[in-house]
């Protein structure tokens, strides 16, 4: 569980490694090479960095929109379906003003 989910002081989650569509698992065999898997931490360490820096940078905003009231979310399998022209159009025209 805990290498699954990230849980330690290392961000790389074992998961990635599981067989997906493709027969050569690139994930499995970079984080197989110790120097490897060390890029791969630092590179995700510095990307969570990079995120939080962010965060605090527009914390205002983010606070703002953490408060805001969310649109409502259309019906599972039917979500990007409304701005669709052409066949199987769901809604109405946009207005013009």
């Amino acid at each position: 569980m805990v290498g699954a989910l990230g849980m330690t002081e290392s961000l790389v989650s074992f998961v990635a490694m599981e067989e997906g569509l493709n027969e050569r698992n690139v994930v499995a065999k970079v984080l197989s090479d110790p120097d490897g898997r060390a890029r791969t931490d630092r590179l995700l360490k510095e990307a969570k960095q990079a995120v939080r820096e962010q965060l605090d940078l527009h914390r205002p905003l983010v606070e703002a929109l953490r408060g805001a009231p969310q649109p409502a979310r259309p019906p599972p399998g039917r979500a990007g379906r409304a701005g669709r022209s052409g066949p199987g159009r769901v809604g109405s025209p946009p207005e013009v003003s």
